[in-house]
């Protein structure tokens, strides 16, 4: 997944390269079976001479023989090894950190680098939550009143190089109720560090894994608090109580995951009429996240029934008339 790498694999595609000089095999790959697919498939099949300078030296066009050389996979293995050893030693030193109550993350958590405006949003926040406001009032006055997002204040605020899947696929960057409760169950406003909520499962993935609670690292008063802890406690409270146990019975939709907006690119909301008796879609950036970023987009079950059973029907009727046409088609060319 390098970046400068995958670039190099097109560069070679594209014919741009015929030849790959790396210092050692561990600045080209990062495991054995890697190694092995490219040296002994990959670059031979697109006519790449390959060049290796220390640690078990190789060059495929002058000594083709001293791939098949035993010290070459075996250095791979060694390399490879070196990798998960290293990856053990930094998540050890880490794991060290947490506890001394060091901050461990890539960035700041939202206010408190840089912009003190950023901190004066928390505590609006937790202010609005304690008065009555639900997290949706919260989400729609932010975005009413263009108050950037986390991800939206990193990058252009902070400059950070700053990229996320859903804001990546969003038009729009938008505080959302699920940023609005992240906050507002985030214990690190009240002078704590809370880190390892996550955890690779291995060097070789990107993909991470949510820890349970209870195996969390938590070093209480490490910084400067921006709530008081006491607020916080409150909020935690309200928000336990707002979990209610009771869990309602979800009947999925036909269209759940296919419905977009067209405007935004949000998924469709579905909910009941006022009579209860039928269901319609609207945008849920509309009804959830503005009324300013975007509009309602109104549209019933029945209608949508209707339009999706008309586009089936007529592509039931081209496929019908296309395997017809076909048939006249052959039988005049036996004629």
């Amino acid at each position: 997944k390098r970046t400068a790498f995958q670039r190099m694999l097109k560069d070679i595609q594209a014919g741009l390269i015929n030849c790959v000089i790396v210092k050692d095999l561990a600045r080209s790959f990062r495991n054995c079976s890697d190694q092995g697919y490219y040296l002994d498939e990959w670059f031979p099949r697109h006519n790449v001479r390959f060049i290796s300078l220390y640690h078990q030296s190789l060059d495929t066009l002058k000594d083709n023989y001293n791939i098949r050389n035993i010290m070459i996979p075996i250095q791979g293995i060694i390399n490879e090894n070196y990798c998960a050893e290293l990856s053990v030693k930094i998540r050890m030193a880490k794991e060290a950190q947490r506890k001394r109550g060091e901050y461990t993350g890539n960035w700041g958590p939202y206010g408190y680098i840089v912009d003190p405006e950023a901190a004066e949003i928390v505590k609006t926040i937790f202010s609005m939550f304690l008065d009555g406001k639900s997290r949706s009032d919260i989400t729609r006055y932010l975005n009413d009143a263009k108050v950037l997002c986390p991800s939206e204040y990193r990058k252009k605020v902070l400059q950070y190089n700053y990229h996320t899947y859903f804001a990546e696929k969003s038009r729009m960057p938008l505080w959302s109720s699920t940023t609005v409760t992240r906050i507002l169950k985030n214990q690190i406003y009240c002078g704590d560090m809370v880190q390892g909520r996550q955890l690779s499962k291995s060097y070789k993935l990107s993909k991470v894994e949510n820890i349970p609670e209870a195996e969390w690292v938590i070093v209480k008063n490490t910084h400067e608090a921006i709530i008081a802890r006491e607020t916080f406690e409150q909020v935690q409270a309200i928000l336990e109580k707002a979990y209610s146990p009771k869990k309602k019975i979800k009947h999925d939709s036909l269209y759940s995951g296919i419905i977009f907006c067209g405007d935004c690119g949000k998924a469709m909301f579905r909910s009941n009429t006022k009579q209860k008796n039928s269901q319609y879609y609207c945008c849920n950036t509309h009804r959830t996240q503005s009324r300013n970023a975007c509009t309602q987009h109104y549209i019933t079950e029945d209608q949508l029934n209707e339009v999706v059973l008309k586009a089936i029907q007529q592509y039931v009727y081209m496929a019908c008339e296309y395997e017809r046409v076909m048939a006249v088609t052959d039988d005049s060319s036996v004629d």
